[in-house]
């Protein structure tokens, strides 16, 4: 993988069981932060080729082991990893994404769907598999924190490929830093929604810091209704001034 390592380990851990070799996407995914101190991770993977027939393998070796995959066998597979998951504890997420220099405290994962996995396990037909991660981090809610996002090291996972992913930082917080962001990453007007491109070139830490407020109220650029509202005073003003 390239750039940032926005999801998780979970979905690292999650594609280890197949050993892909390089034909796995990552696709959309979300980020959102209810808390400084929660957030919630929604994302897809998609396996194709040769690495979709080792997953059928896996689950089917988790199973009886007959070359077929039934929905019985993705049932079983799907409750396996949610128990391997909930016994991991922090080790769920690492330090891929941390809060005021803290890695999650527990994270737990509250769905896993694989989908089009079932029939033989020779076919190579595409598969996909959605989560959905609840994080907590041991930090107390503040007037302002620091989200650390991981980046990622030239030839580590560079069988995954990331489509885009958004993080909401959580209500009434906006990011008041960096003044801008680096290739590949934008910030929305209001300041609370970070977009990562798709495909990102090798990528430091990202740094960033929240508030509380929003743009225009305790910090920030004047939003536009405020910038207007200034240049109607001085128009106003300057009009006085020339008519007296």
């Amino acid at each position: 993988m390239r750039g940032w390592i926005v999801c998780g380990a979970g979905v690292w851990m999650l594609l280890a069981l197949t050993n892909p070799v390089g034909a796995v996407m990552i696709g959309n995914g979300t980020l959102k932060f209810s808390a400084p101190d929660e957030a919630e991770l929604n994302f897809e993977a998609e396996l194709r080729g040769q690495d979709a027939a080792d997953f059928r393998e896996s689950i089917d070796q988790s199973g009886d082991g007959d070359g077929t995959v039934t929905n019985e066998e993705v049932e079983a597979f799907e409750t396996m990893f949610k128990e391997m998951m909930d016994s991991s504890g922090d080790e769920g997420l690492g330090e891929d994404l941390t809060v005021d220099g803290k890695a999650a405290s527990k994270s737990t994962l509250n769905r896993l769907d694989v989908k089009d996995a079932t029939g033989a396990t020779t076919s190579t037909s595409s598969m996909t598999m959605e989560m959905v991660m609840l994080v907590e981090f041991p930090v107390t809610p503040g007037d302002s924190h620091q989200i650390t996002f991981k980046g990622e090291e030239e030839g580590s996972n560079d069988e995954v490929v990331m489509g885009k992913i958004t993080a909401e930082m959580p209500p009434g917080y906006y990011v008041s830093a960096p003044a801008s962001m680096p290739s590949g990453v934008t910030l929305s007007g209001d300041k609370r929604t970070l977009t990562f491109s798709e495909d990102q070139e090798d990528q430091a830490d990202l740094v960033v810091t929240i508030k509380k407020g929003s743009v225009g109220k305790g910090g920030g650029a004047p939003s536009i209704g405020v910038g207007l509202a200034l240049v109607g005073l001085l128009a106003v003003a300057a009009h006085r001034r020339k008519g007296a």
